[in-house]
């Protein structure tokens, strides 16, 4: 057999190359229209977002990227009416109806109302704009989502999940989002849309009616919820309808939004209507809920739906219902670049205490946080100090079982400054200017009541100082009356009373540490260190014969006893050093009157 020469080899190595070539070409359109089609990688072909059946307008197309459709946010944000911020380029937020979600750029997690959740894939930017899954906001809003990849359409279908049930003290409610004017509120479940044409809600039958109107107008630069009162009480006079209420100034709890409201008759055919106005004032929007029922629907009835529905309401974006489950992380938690070392989140379970710790990276002079826990009407603040950048506490849930909304603000100078005077309220006020870090709710797991055992800002009976003082004066007691009984002479014995100074300019601590006080900061100085020791204590104020007094209740063996131990030190008596110590509560009370417990 003959050898193959070099160049037969050079022939069929072109020659199956030029084969590989045409090979590719005539595979080439075949793969892109398989991409194409697929949506297997990035794609120029038109996708559309609809919400139910709206289409959204977004200027920008989205995109889809290994099979998962991405937005771009802040498009997204205003065709949903979320706020949207971007912070340092990295981190961004939107927010909605108590709905907080961030993202991180280049990360696969993002965090709904503070809580981990996995991403399709990960948030990335593209020409100054992140672009987020538009899964993520469809599962964080509780719709369903339908992705068809033939056609291009991405479909958020809201069904039952447009509506959020409650219950308040007479009915169930349901949501109602009012999307013409960016606007919720609640009404109850059997209420339908009554006007096609006008944001009207309510029912209508043979006898009763009963319903509200969404009403918002554009306001002149400056208007006030005075001035936006005076317009609409003008446009009733005009229409010769007679007022037969007073003008009423309300805040509206639930939301802490002021509002006015005007009452007043129209006759309608045969029948009078009641209307009630509620009227609301944020930017430059003057909102309106005009309420009508007839003679045939119980006018306290009537008040207390329309109270009920006027309190739910809700500007998209601006505010926060703290009845409701919530969780945000404002502007100043992004400039100051606060990193929790843990995790926390909307109703996360927690029993009596919830640990807040991390770092600021930006500091800016913070040397305090100010945080209020309230539920319902209750309601406390304590400071936690702020140094080296560096914060740890506990935040404490002292109002027994269920839902307790927590407020982060930061103080803008040091120490307290309280307006207190002898013969006016003793319930302090704080005069700093306060800026918001973030706001959340927490569900407290324990029945037990620490209301009076939390250290507060002028009872800090977590301060090493005063739990080790308090330890070791009592270590050798047995019980909590003997415990009481030993720090309340301790304090008689090494506290000196200061009549010139006025009460409050001195917090437990700094009465401990300069050794003196007045009457009042004595008593606060008495219920830190029985706190310290796990006996409840708070400081019960009532108007006396002659001027307002201070005093100290503690709870033992199943009681609340007074101890007075300020007027122990303004009323020394002959050799009797405990005269108002361990005093009946009921026999004391008789002697005062507005008597009532003060915040701390």
């Amino acid at each position: 057999m003959s050898a193959i020469r070099p160049e037969t080899y050079q022939v069929f190595f072109k020659k199956t190359l030029c084969a590989l070539l045409m090979s590719l070409f005539v595979l080439l359109p075949l793969m892109g229209a398989a991409d194409h089609s697929s949506f297997g990688t990035n794609t120029m072909r038109e996708i559309s977002i609809y919400l139910n059946d709206r289409k959204l307008d977004l200027k920008t197309m989205p995109i889809v990227r290994s099979g998962v459709v991405y937005v771009p946010m802040i498009e997204l944000a205003a065709e949903l009416r979320f706020y949207y911020q971007r912070f340092n380029g990295e981190a961004a937020v939107l927010y909605k109806n108590n709905l907080f979600v961030k993202v991180l750029k280049d990360s696969d997690t993002a965090y709904v109302n503070g809580a981990e959740v996995p991403l399709a894939g990960p948030v990335f930017e593209e020409e100054n704009r992140l672009y987020l899954p538009i899964s993520l906001i469809a599962s964080a809003l509780d719709f369903e989502r339908r992705w068809d990849p033939a056609t291009g359409d991405f479909r958020m279908v809201s069904g039952d999940a447009g509506y959020k049930f409650a219950f308040f003290k007479d009915s169930f409610y349901k949501k109602i989002f009012v999307d013409a004017y960016g606007v919720n509120i609640s009404v109850p479940i059997h209420w339908d849309k009554i006007n096609s044409e006008r944001q009207s809600y309510g029912f209508i039958d043979s006898f009763e009616q009963f319903s509200v109107e969404v009403v918002a107008e554009r306001q002149a630069p400056g208007v006030t919820l005075e001035d936006w009162q005076a317009l609409r009480f003008e446009s009733v006079q005009k229409a010769g309808t007679v007022l037969i209420g007073e003008i009423g100034v309300d805040t509206m709890t639930s939301t802490r939004i002021d509002s006015h409201s005007l009452e007043y008759s129209v006759r309608q055919g045969p029948e009078t209507l009641q209307h009630i106005d509620y009227l609301f004032l944020q930017g430059n929007i003057g909102y309106s809920l005009l309420f009508s029922y007839n003679s045939y629907i119980d006018p306290a009835y009537a008040k207390n739906i329309i109270k009920n529905v006027a309190e739910s309401f809700q500007v998209d974006m601006l505010t926060i219902r703290e009845s409701e489950e919530h969780y945000v992380e404002y502007r100043n938690f992004f400039e100051y670049g606060i990193t929790l070392e843990h995790e926390l989140y909307s109703n996360q379970l927690a029993f009596n205490t919830q640990r807040f710790e991390g770092t600021l990276a930006n500091p800016d002079g913070v040397t305090q946080f100010l945080i209020t826990v309230s539920k319902g009407t209750d309601r406390l603040e304590f400071i936690v100090p702020v140094k080296d950048g560096k914060f740890s506490t506990r935040i404490y849930l002292p109002f027994g079982l269920g839902k307790h909304n927590i407020l982060i603000e930061t103080l803008d100078k040091n120490g307290f400054i309280f307006e207190a005077k002898r013969d006016l309220n003793f319930e302090p006020r704080i005069n700093y200017h306060r800026d918001n870090v973030m706001q959340f709710s927490l569900i407290n797991t324990s029945g037990d009541k620490i209301r009076y055992l939390v250290p507060t800002a002028r009872i800090p009976a977590d301060h090493e100082q005063i739990t080790s003082v308090s330890n070791l004066l009592t270590y050798k007691e047995l019980t909590q009356y003997g415990k009481a009984r030993a720090l309340y002479l301790w304090i008689m014995e090494n506290i000196e009373l200061d009549g010139a100074m006025a009460p409050f300019s001195r917090n437990a601590l700094e009465v401990f540490e300069q050794e003196i006080g007045t009457e009042e900061e004595i008593g606060l100085l008495y219920a830190s260190f029985l706190r310290a020791i796990g006996i409840p204590a708070k400081i019960t104020t009532g108007e006396g014969a002659a001027q307002q007094h201070l005093w100290v209740e503690v709870f033992i063996n199943g009681e609340w006893r007074v101890m007075d131990i300020g007027h122990e030190f303004s009323t020394p008596s002959q050799g009797l050093p405990l005269k108002y110590f361990w005093l009946d509560r009921e026999t004391f009370y008789a002697d005062y009157e507005n008597i009532k417990s003060l915040n701390e």
